[in-house]
């Protein structure tokens, strides 16, 4: 289903091994982070939240950095703790499994442990059960089915935005008629476009003062100063005019319009406007690559 590389993280304290297992991984377009210890791997989590998507425990790994010896199985319950917890905190899935050369483990562990056990020298097997689980993640489909706008974000986005987009693609929920899913589709919808337009503000224009006047009128300051100066096609320009005139009467509880619901926009306006959002975000791309 998926081209594109993802990156995972293995947690494994043999030099030799983790060496071997990114070499493997790298063919099968799995990049490979490895830490050694458990405080490193949670702050490697806890600091990269759209990064990694799986992650390889080695059943038997040091809990501190720099610890050379009690390396021990006890430690995966820890480790099972705060991948739940980071999990929970950071409102994404984020599976894992053990990897490891010790067969009694396996046996002791396997019917009573909620995530699957490998033996070394299975990597095959294991990196083929990750594709299958990121395959039907959430975030997956999203970027098999709506590719071009998350690349743009994944590269540009932050964390906050990038998880606005992911809600308003999540299962089409922007094709709903619900009438507060359209007040939500549309707040998220605006917030959007203001984040690539202060995208475009600090990475094409440099933050060159004199363009923004306010900091609310932010967006439709940049891009009047890209029409003016030609630097965007006019239907790019159609799109985030619509999208901000549209949402600020309408994409909020106290509208400025729509003083009855008869008077909100249908749910085939916001799908318009998500996709004239799509035109935006690939244009906005070429420009910044």
């Amino acid at each position: 289903m998926m081209n594109k590389p993802i990156s995972i993280l293995l947690y494994e304290d043999d030099p030799g091994y983790r060496a071997s297992f990114k070499l493997i991984a790298q063919q099968k377009r799995i990049i490979v982070d490895a830490v050694d210890n458990v405080d490193v791997l949670v702050e490697t989590l806890e600091n990269n939240p759209r990064k990694h998507k799986f992650v390889v425990l080695d059943a038997k790994a040091y809990l501190h950095e720099g610890q050379t010896s009690q390396e021990s199985e006890d430690y995966l319950h820890k480790v099972f703790r705060e991948i739940k917890r980071i999990a929970i905190k950071q409102d994404r899935l984020l599976p894992y499994c053990i990897n490891t050369g010790f067969a009694d483990i396996k046996l002791r562990f396997n019917e009573v442990l909620d995530c699957p056990i490998y033996e070394k020298g299975s990597e095959e097997q294991l990196l083929q059960y990750i594709w299958e689980v990121y395959n039907e993640s959430d975030i997956a489909k999203l970027r098999s089915n709506y590719s071009h706008v998350m690349d743009f974000a994944d590269h540009y986005f932050d964390d906050a935005n990038f998880k606005v987009l992911c809600s308003l693609l999540l299962k089409q929920k922007f094709e709903s008629n619900n009438l507060v899913d359209v007040i939500s589709n549309l707040s998220q919808l605006r917030r959007i476009v203001e984040h690539t337009m202060d995208i475009i503000h600090r990475e094409h224009l440099h933050s060159q003062s004199g363009i923004v006047y306010n900091r609310s009128t932010r967006t439709s300051d940049v891009i009047n100063y890209l029409n003016k100066n030609t630097d965007v096609p006019p239907q790019v320009f159609g799109n985030v005019v619509n999208i901000l005139k549209t949402a600020s009467n309408f994409g909020s509880h106290t509208p400025e319009q729509a003083a009855a619901m008869e008077d909100y926009p249908t749910n085939n306006t916001v799908i318009g406007l998500v996709y004239g959002y799509f035109e935006t975000a690939s244009w906005a791309k070429k420009l910044l690559d």
